[in-house]
């Protein structure tokens, strides 16, 4: 999505300076150093160091870089996810007169909390919100993926900042409305599997599904390991590691039902871009989690497929599983989020 909104921004006159790590997120860098107008600034980060270690050297090159970078206006994501405490050094560094966006994927410490790492009540936690909120604060404007995740910002920082619901977006060339000849009997689950989703729900589904039904998970993730053991007694569930960019267009066309998932109290702490690349191929889409998620607010609302709590009884997922199976392909007109943003 970065991507998309920095070549969006070059098609309407802007010169684009990406500041990123050294590793490739899908070869997502090395193709936008080859576009006019895009420049790639690469931080040094070591292969092999811890996730957060790299989350935190990058954080502090990126504290000295930004104030030396020629700019206009400065966008903070949240992978890292301290980037957003970021806001008043940069404030105060560059010149009052520069903006500051905040793109906010996911919130913390927010996930900490909801993955049971740290505890709400805690002193650490509080402070550690209030310090991002303070943060935020001093944004020109908030960019967020959905509308629980922006009420989860609290109605006193909405007052004082002005804050857009952009949702997910797919862009991908390849991604297409799916024709009949290429369908499987198949439910489908593309894409990460990390401390926010759920998968046994699906493989508690999977025994109760009508003969010559199968469920993939393309994946990978924290979970990826423990889904192999706990799928490996189950003939009609295959585990596969995650599609490459080449190959994912063919796979999403092959599926007559999509599977999302989130864990209780995720909903607007996350928001999952895959329902999007699912939707252009026109089949429908099974959410399993919170009433209150984005996703499941966007399926509702568009039609796009159905919803089940995280607590739904195996066979009424398998049902809902085969009964979306049987439902027509549409042609889903999707709103360009790149253009929005």
């Amino acid at each position: 999505m970065a991507l998309d909104a920095a070549r969006e921004l070059v098609r309407q006159g802007h010169e684009v300076t990406a500041l990123t790590s050294a590793g490739q997120y899908d070869g997502a860098g090395a193709q936008a150093s080859r576009e006019a107008g895009i420049r790639v600034v690469r931080l040094w980060t070591p292969a092999g160091i811890p996730r957060a270690a790299a989350w935190l050297l990058f954080t502090l090159q990126a504290r000295q870089r930004i104030p030396q970078l020629d700019w206009d206006t400065c966008i903070l994501m949240t992978d890292p996810p301290l980037l957003p405490w970021l806001i008043r050094h940069v404030r105060q560094r560059a010149g009052s007169w520069r903006r500051i966006v905040a793109w906010l994927m996911d919130l913390y410490p927010e996930a900490l909390a909801a993955s049971g790492r740290m505890n709400e009540k805690c002193v650490f936690y509080r402070t550690f919100l209030r310090s991002r909120q303070r943060s935020l604060m001093n944004a020109d404007l908030l960019v967020c993926l959905g509308e629980t995740q922006r009420e989860r910002l609290g109605a006193e920082l909405l007052e004082k900042v002005r804050c857009e619901v952009v949702s997910p977006w797919d862009r991908r060339e390849g991604v297409v409305r799916t024709q009949e000849g290429k369908l499987r009997e198949m439910g489908l689950y593309a894409g990460n599997l990390g401390e926010a989703h759920g998968y046994r729900q699906i493989l508690a589904a999977a025994p109760h599904l009508s003969k010559g039904w199968s469920v993939r998970f393309a994946v990978r993730g924290a979970k990826e390991c423990a889904l192999r053991r706990e799928a490996a007694g189950l003939g009609n569930v295959q585990v596969t590691g995650y599609a490459s960019e080449a190959e994912t267009p063919e796979l999403l066309a092959s599926a007559r039902v999509h599977l999302i998932t989130m864990s209780p109290g995720w909903e607007g702490v996350v928001v999952p871009s895959k329902l999007y690349g699912c939707v252009r191929t026109g089949r429908p889409v099974l959410f399993l989690g919170p009433e209150r998620a984005d996703t499941a607010i966007e399926i509702r609302k568009h039609g796009w497929g159905e919803t089940l709590p995280t607590d739904a009884k195996s066979e009424d997922v398998a049902r809902a599983i085969e009964r979306l199976g049987n439902a027509p392909t549409k042609d889903w007109k999707l709103e360009d989020g790149a253009k929005k943003f």
